[in-house]
């Protein structure tokens, strides 16, 4: 997924196009790669034959080129220094300066990486959502008990943890009810007796 998508509600994905989002979420990305010594010299002629410049010697046009090449080769990403060039064609009249262009760099987002991010905020959405609609049921008990084990296991640890449920004894999840809570508490008492108990003789 190379570009930023176009939804902005995971309420309207369906369960096939959660999953396509999700996918791209854990997608694994390209490291960033540094802008080299030919894309330095490209982008700079580039600019320098557009935007103004006070008038130098061609010693003098190598001696700045070879700034540019210091400051900015290994120090900005590619795709960084292309963007900072765009913004100089469309926001300068004077040729940047070294330090003005990675002004401009700063802030640039791959479109690859803005589309996973986007998808990682679609999915912490989803997420959210089932959570806080799981949390409502829990309260109104409208969840079957059958049904509590089949929860998330993130989920059923921040429900215990919300006291919406309780884990037993018997490592069995339930409501916190009157009848569980003093039925657990028995049954912990006689573990807890049984354990100091005097071995017969």
């Amino acid at each position: 997924m190379k570009t930023a998508l176009a939804i902005r509600d995971e309420s309207s994905l369906d369960d096939e196009q959660f999953a396509v989002v999700l996918q791209a979420s854990r997608a694994p990305l390209p490291a960033d790669a540094y802008a080299d010594d030919a894309l330095v010299r490209d982008l700079i002629a580039s600019l320098a034959g557009v935007l103004k410049q006070a008038r130098t010697s061609i010693e003098g046009g190598k001696f700045k080129l070879g700034l540019f090449r210091k400051a900015l080769v290994g120090h900005v990403t590619a795709g960084a220094l292309r963007h900072a060039c765009d913004r100089a064609l469309r926001e300068c009249e004077w040729m940047p300066t070294p330090a003005e262009l990675i002004r401009l760099a700063q802030g640039f987002v791959r479109p690859d990486v803005a589309a996973r991010d986007q998808a990682r905020q679609l999915v912490t959405d989803r997420r959210s959502r089932f959570r806080r609609a799981t949390f409502a049921q829990l309260r109104e008990r409208a969840i079957a008990p059958d049904d509590l084990p089949d929860l998330p296991e993130d989920l059923i640890a921040d429900a215990v943890e919300a006291r919406l449920l309780m884990w037993t004894l018997d490592a069995e999840i339930v409501y916190p009810t009157p009848e569980n809570v003093e039925r657990d508490a028995r049954a912990r008492r006689a573990f807890t007796a049984n354990l100091f108990k005097a071995p017969a003789q």
